[in-house]
């Protein structure tokens, strides 16, 4: 049993949010909570883009789409296609001085900072909303409460405080068992096989977020963390946006390359404080994999030019059968 466990009041930073307070918190622990820390106003722009994109989830448009499954019906924001302009207090609490200071401390740049905002909206089902998990891929993410969720059965969101070590083990462990040329590839069966959602037995106890209206968590995607109780009839809104390493999304087909910050997932800046360098080890394989990429991306372009080019060469040199035979009635 862990004694003098982390409480809520741990990990919370308060007056306003110091970047070195937030940074100390998410070393240690792997999340820090803002109370209230979106002014009431932004707050309200904030809620009416959550309608927004809620409203224009299923209307076709590339950038803004539905997700969630048969699970949950949450809207999905694409930052990289455009869409600053139309939801400006989105762009203003989630691409800021300080979030981009924080970010190049933790994650490092390049990478695809705050690139998805999730709208997601939960309906009580006298269940959890997610149960205990770490990210497969490895990202910081912010999330807003845009109601009070004050008590237990609210679907408070939570995290067991200083538990990335333990995903890391079970990370790396399961990598290092599948990977081939020190990599993983990304959507197959042995991927989906990560072992993320056991949850194990020696983690500092769950950590429920009571916190009020306009809260912001920040918290590493390697802290063990869920959605917890949600009653019937009780309803959740809130915002959630996700900072990528890298300068593009991991999809299916991908490399996930050991020299890479999916794998070393931040740990060092915790241990040291030094932050990510294009000349450490992960920054030139993540510059490797981005060379490999672009051969594969220009070698189906050549093949494709090819396969153009010959089919124009046939079209040029096809007779039709008719001219083919009144040649040969002449």
């Amino acid at each position: 049993m862990i004694t003098n466990a982390p409480t809520l009041d741990d990990i919370t930073v308060s007056g306003g949010g110091d970047l070195r307070e937030i940074a100390a918190c998410l070393r240690k622990y792997g999340a820090a909570v803002l109370p209230g820390y979106i002014e009431p106003d932004q707050l309200t722009r904030l809620s009416a883009e959550w309608d927004k994109l809620r409203a224009a989830r299923n209307d076709g448009n590339p950038a803004i789409r539905r997700v969630g499954g048969d699970v949950a019906d949450y809207a999905a924001l694409d930052r990289t296609a455009g869409t600053k302009a139309d939801f400006p207090a989105i762009e203003a609490v989630f691409d800021n001085d300080r979030v981009r200071s924080l970010v190049r401390e933790v994650v490092g740049f390049p990478c695809m900072l705050n690139s998805e905002i999730y709208a997601t909206y939960d309906v009580g089902a006298d269940r959890a909303i997610a149960d205990a998990h770490f990210d497969k891929t490895w990202n910081l993410k912010f999330m807003v409460y845009l109601e009070d969720i004050m008590e237990s059965g609210k679907g408070a969101f939570g995290v067991h405080p200083g538990s990335m070590g333990e995903a890391r083990r079970r990370f790396r462990e399961w990598f290092d068992g599948i990977c081939r040329d020190g990599a993983v590839d990304v959507g197959t069966d042995e991927f989906y096989s990560m072992p993320n959602e056991r949850l194990p037995n020696n983690l500092a106890p769950f950590v429920e977020i009571l916190a009020p209206r306009g809260s912001l968590i920040i918290f590493n995607t390697d802290v063990y963390h869920s959605g917890s109780y949600l009653n019937a009839g009780c309803e959740r809104r809130i915002l959630r946006a996700h900072t990528y390493p890298g300068e593009r999304l991991l999809g299916i087909g991908d490399k996930m390359p050991r020299n890479s910050r999916h794998y070393e997932r931040g740990e060092k800046w915790e241990k040291t404080g030094k932050g990510f360098s294009r000349f450490s080890k992960e920054g030139l394989g993540e510059w490797g994999e981005k060379m490999r990429l672009r051969r594969l991306s220009a070698q189906a372009s050549i093949k494709s030019k090819g396969v153009a080019l010959m089919n124009f060469i046939r079209r040029c040199l096809y007779i039709p059968r008719r001219v083919v035979a009144r040649l040969v009635r002449r």
